[in-house]
């Protein structure tokens, strides 16, 4: 039996079933691709985490908020949960223990919802980004998409940014549906998650995350880039950090929402609400 339907109940996934997504772009002709195993655990996992039935997580979700690594989503989903709510967004890690498996997953996401994606990266990694990802903008907005492609490739070559293969696919696969727009890029101004939330609650120390910042700069400078420990190995090593899962979601509930993160709790909300990227402002 084939059913054509948008119906949560009919996109659950069951035993001896599968699922179909199709897909029209104008000029092109309608593809069919099918939800494959992987995918569909991914599907039941999310499910499992958020409380609902996989059919609602492709059918409810709004805003998926993309985030490197189980630190930021941990931080996010405190600091950012009424907004997330309203927005009816979800947070995925895309690397670490549960983070999404695989580049396939991200791009199954984005082809298989209507929903917006925000990316957010840390402040030193967006710098190099944010140019690239305007100028893929620009090239598929004017309707180049192999130079559009083309600059894309570049996030290959920014330093420290070996796992942006993942933005990458995802744009190939934003243009390879013409929806490009669907996702925005956001960037925060520290260099780490960390860094919004109290310094006493992950080491004995007086000093303020500013002041730290600029002895880990002093740090870095006579190093080579390979030479250098990144910034949580370096407090680790010479501050005696330490950054595990409990030690974050301590921080978290000692921690409010800075004026940059409630920021980006009202442009979450705005990009749920208008579905367009030129409806952000970005900090």
């Amino acid at each position: 039996m084939l059913t054509a339907s948008h119906a949560p109940a009919f996109l659950d996934l069951r035993a001896n079933s599968g699922i179909l997504r199709t897909t029209r772009v104008p000029s092109c002709p309608t593809s069919v691709a099918v939800i494959d195993s992987t995918i569909q655990g991914t599907l039941s996992k999310l499910s499992e985490q958020f409380g609902i039935a996989p059919g609602d997580v492709l059918q409810l979700t709004r805003v998926f908020v993309l985030v490197e690594g189980e630190h930021d989503e941990i931080v996010l989903n405190h600091l950012l949960a009424d907004d997330l709510g309203k927005a009816s967004a979800q947070t995925l890690a895309l690397r670490g223990a549960k983070g999404l498996r695989s580049v396939v997953e991200a791009k199954f996401l984005f082809s298989s919802t209507e929903a917006m994606f925000l990316v957010v990266l840390d402040g030193l990694l967006m710098d190099e980004v944010r140019p690239i990802w305007d100028e893929a903008r620009g090239h598929a907005n004017a309707g180049n998409i192999r130079e559009a492609r083309g600059a894309l490739a570049k996030l290959k070559g920014v330093p420290g940014g070996g796992e942006l293969k993942w933005l990458e696919e995802l744009g190939h696969a934003a243009l390879n549906t013409a929806k490009f727009a669907r996702i925005e890029v956001h960037g925060l101004k520290e260099r780490d998650i960390v860094m919004y939330l109290p310094e006493g609650c992950f080491m004995d120390t007086s000093k303020t995350w500013a002041q730290l910042d600029q002895e880990y700069e002093a740090y870095c400078r006579p190093l080579h880039l390979a030479e250098r420990r990144n910034f949580k190995e370096w407090l680790r090593d010479f501050r005696g950090a330490h950054f595990g899962r409990d030690d974050i979601v301590n921080a978290v509930h000692a921690a409010s929402p800075s004026t940059e993160i409630q920021q980006l709790g009202i442009n979450l909300q705005t990009l749920a609400r208008f579905g367009r990227a030129d409806a952000l402002e970005i900090l």
